[in-house]
């Protein structure tokens, strides 16, 4: 006996369009992150930022930077993976774990309000920082609707 159905790319049409808005999206809030990121990057060995006197030595926020860099391409790529997901992968946890990564991303980038009273140190940044998180944020929740129809 033969059975047909509805082939899946009909029955899942409505989430794989949101699917690929939210990696528009993604794309977009990870570029702008990149401009972020790469200006931590160059901050790293930047005599600048170097503290005299430090008890933990003059270029311990050499090391913060540099751990910050490293954790920030990690949430990138846990986000890429989630965005980019089949969709027999697209499960309730791979978009918990996306989320995770998102807002951990996003957090951190404006950590700057309580840590030094400014969420960035001029327009660009905070352009950055707003285009970045926007993005990102906007692209998990698109998202959500098409990883709720592989957990069925």
């Amino acid at each position: 006996m033969i059975t047909t159905t509805r082939p899946t790319r009909y029955r899942d049409a409505p989430s794989d369009a949101r699917v690929r808005l939210a990696r528009r999206l993604g794309l977009l809030g990870l570029t702008a992150g990149a401009i972020s990121l790469f200006q931590t990057v160059g901050h790293i060995a930047d005599p600048a930022y170097l503290i005299p006197g430090l008890d933990d030595g003059s270029q311990h926020v050499h090391y913060h930077l540099a751990r910050e860099s490293l954790v920030s391409v990690a949430a990138f790529a846990v986000i890429l993976m989630g965005l980019f997901a089949g969709p027999a992968a697209r499960t309730a946890q791979l978009w918990r774990t996306m989320l995770a990564a998102v807002l951990g991303y996003v957090a951190a980038m404006w950590s700057g309000i309580a840590a030094a009273g400014s969420a960035a140190p001029n327009i660009m940044a905070l352009t950055v920082h707003m285009v970045s998180s926007a993005g990102l944020l906007c692209a998990a929740f698109v998202a959500r609707p098409g990883f709720r129809a592989a957990a069925r």
